[in-house]
């Protein structure tokens, strides 16, 4: 299941309070002292400005002070906001238990982050026994009001049968929400589930269109798929240079099977000029990657190269890792 962390966002009032303590330096007085009168907005304008540092100095504990004051009110956005300092421990100790009473808080008044990120907490249990009952239930709320990340959790847990019915017609479906907004690990997941004919028609076709999106956003599970298709004539015209290029892209961000695939390639010179120094360097790679094939590959490789060649792949092996890995 691929379940994405948790949102960390604290976000700007846009009222009337936070653009004239952010914009008029006098107005800053006029905003505490309204604050300290008990005005909602107020106290969430200035957990704002201390959270960031505008207008006043940075102060992350006062920052926590003023959230709480608005969140005490029942202010959702401070509830939110208060949550996440909780949940990361910005300016007070972590505490994923007071996370999720912030949370729940918020995410029953309709915020939608609250229920992606209460989603999150119940479905790795941070603060809360494991529930993944509990998990679908808030992540179903959120991707309801469109949260393209609850969709693609809420996908996934259908695909697991994870708190609920395992149902890839059901998880098509949120997938495609998600992908629809840009989300690269959703547009991942349908090229997979045309792959296996899972919840859609097997189709190689539909599956590159979607890992094409995919690998627009940097995705190295997709770039390797991609590059697989292309090497196989899947859904796309057969071209093992296009398989290089994906299987580089996805090796480059620590993919072993890509890092095997190109070493294949490299010693066969398919796609790329034969080349057993770059072959036995990703070879390599993907052994110290725990491949055992790629181990025994590096081996056989090895055999047909000079010592000075073996010495070359090794150093490009080590300006490789500290760059890309």
């Amino acid at each position: 299941m691929n379940i994405r962390l948790l949102i960390f966002s604290l976000l700007l009032a846009s009222n009337t309070y936070a653009d004239s303590c952010f914009n008029k330096p006098a107005a800053v007085n006029e905003c505490i002292n309204s604050a300290t009168r008990g005005d909602v907005n107020a106290q969430y304008s200035l957990g704002n400005m201390y959270a960031v540092g505008r207008g006043v100095v940075r102060n992350r504990q006062q920052a926590v002070e003023w959230y709480k004051k608005a969140a005490e009110q029942g202010y959702a956005k401070a509830q939110y906001d208060l949550a996440v300092i909780y949940d990361f421990g910005r300016g007070v100790d972590k505490d994923h238990m007071q996370a999720i009473k912030w949370y729940e808080k918020a995410a029953e008044q309709g915020n939608a982050k609250a229920q992606y990120n209460l989603g999150v907490l119940y479905d790795f249990g941070y603060g809360a026994t494991q529930d993944s009952t509990l998990a679908v239930k808030w992540y179903k709320q959120a991707a309801k009001q469109g949260n393209a990340n609850a969709q693609h959790n809420l996908g996934s847990m259908y695909i697991n049968g994870s708190g609920v019915v395992k149902d890839y017609e059901e998880a098509v479906k949120w997938f495609k929400k998600a992908a629809k907004q840009g989300d690269g690990d959703a547009q991942y997941n349908l090229g997979s589930m045309h792959i296996m004919g899972r919840g859609v028609v097997k189709d190689y076709k539909l599956a590159a269109e979607w890992y094409k999106k995919s690998v627009e956003q940097g995705n190295a599970k997709a770039q390797y798929n991609l590059g697989r298709l292309y090497e196989i004539g899947g859904g796309v015209t057969q071209s093992s240079k296009q398989a290089v290029k994906w299987y580089r892209k996805s090796a480059e961000q620590g993919t072993v099977k890509a890092q095997y695939d190109l070493g294949k390639l490299y010693t066969q010179g398919s796609g790329t000029p034969k080349d057993l120094v770059q072959g036995h360097m990703f070879f390599n790679l993907a052994a110290a990657g725990g491949d055992q094939r790629a181990a025994i590959d590096r081996n056989l490789t090895a055999k047909k190269m000079s010592p000075s060649q073996i010495a070359a792949a090794e150093r490009l092996m080590n300006k490789w890792v500290k760059k890309h890995l």
